[in-house]
């Protein structure tokens, strides 16, 4: 069970809503980091903010923001679930590590582990097969 820790609190996360869900968030991160700096564009933090709500549903329920109701929009989403975060007193550099932390749940959500994969495949490991005479 994985937990992100944001407002002071940990919290239980649950996986993104669907492949596509979590494939918006780390193809837009990729778009909008600041190259070659430690500073946070608006748009990173957004798109950071998504993958928290994405992975904490009801914190973004109580934000007000709506993946499918608002369009699928990744910058809108994230704006509101970021502001509701700001307006509670988390810092922009506590969202960023909370935000970073939601990021790697979505592309785990792409990008399954070997151990997942084996798991839902029914794999069980190489046979051993016993020599015959």
């Amino acid at each position: 069970m994985a937990t992100i820790t944001i407002l002071g609190a940990q919290h239980v996360t649950t996986q993104p809503p669907d492949f596509a869900a979590a494939e918006e968030v780390v193809l837009h991160l990729d778009r909008y980091r600041v190259a070659g700096g430690d500073a946070i564009s608006l748009n990173t933090i957004r798109v950071l903010s998504a993958a928290i709500g994405f992975v904490l549903p009801g914190l973004a329920a109580a934000a007000g923001a709506n993946w499918y109701g608002g369009g699928c929009d990744v910058l809108k989403f994230g704006g509101k679930v970021y502001g509701y975060l700001r307006e509670r007193g988390a810092t922009p550099e506590e969202v960023a590590a909370a935000g970073m932390e939601a990021v790697q749940m979505c592309a785990e959500k792409m990008f399954p582990r070997k151990s997942e994969v084996e798991q839902r495949a029914g794999f069980s490991g190489p046979a051993v097969v016993a020599p015959t005479a």
